[in-house]
């Protein structure tokens, strides 16, 4: 039991960092821009989602 605990609180301090990063990511980028590149990423054809992980 005690590691099933321990195991829930780790995942759940990873999902936290997780979260944090991807907000601040948010923040960090005006929204008009966001939306474009998005659109650009989900339309592009033969473009790998990967490519633009940098």
């Amino acid at each position: 039991m005690k590691v099933f605990i321990y195991k829930r609180k780790v995942q759940l301090i990873i999902l936290f960092y997780i979260l944090v990063f991807i907000l601040h990511g948010l923040f960090m980028q005006p929204l008009n821009e966001l939306s474009d590149g998005l659109m650009r990423i989900f339309t592009a054809s033969g473009v790998l989602v990967t490519d633009y992980i940098v």
